[in-house]
């Protein structure tokens, strides 16, 4: 089974919220949230990939978001780690227009990775680094994905 980009983003917010602890997160939260989700992805990833190549990885997913999504280069940073720290540069932003950036961000990791090494490998190292099933309820057939 392939997951759309757009299925992706919604594995992904639902993992932002779950990590916020809240269906609603403010700014803050999502911050922390993604933080938390991305550092866990690259040091899962970098496990099995290698340092260069994830943070490769991480530029190409926030340069295709940031086609998008014009600030997530100034909320997230040119860094080689997971950082939200110049989040005060879109306080004007909207916490759910905040949410489906930082999802899409992530969401380009794992399909990018996915194009590169297939969904079969990559999919149970995300469960694993978020501690979480990717479960796609908009899909027909089986409701939990690699689990």
């Amino acid at each position: 089974m392939s997951l759309s980009s757009l299925h992706l983003r919604r594995l992904v917010k639902r993992a932002l919220a779950d990590t916020a602890g809240t269906q609603a997160p403010d700014p803050e939260r999502l911050a922390i949230a993604f933080n938390a989700l991305c550092t866990r992805l690259r040091h899962r990833f970098r496990s099995v990939f290698g340092t260069t190549a994830v943070a490769a990885l991480f530029a190409r997913a926030l340069h295709v978001a940031s086609e998008d999504f014009s600030w997530i280069p100034d909320v997230i940073g040119k860094s080689d780690e997971c950082s939200t720290e110049a989040l005060s540069a879109v306080r004007g932003v909207e916490a759910s227009v905040l949410e489906d950036g930082l999802a899409a961000v992530l969401a380009h990791v794992i399909g990018l990775l996915s194009t590169f090494v297939g969904e079969d490998l990559v999919l149970p190292f995300v469960q694993e680094a978020w501690g979480t099933a990717m479960v796609d309820t908009d899909q027909p057939g089986p409701k939990v994905i690699n689990e």
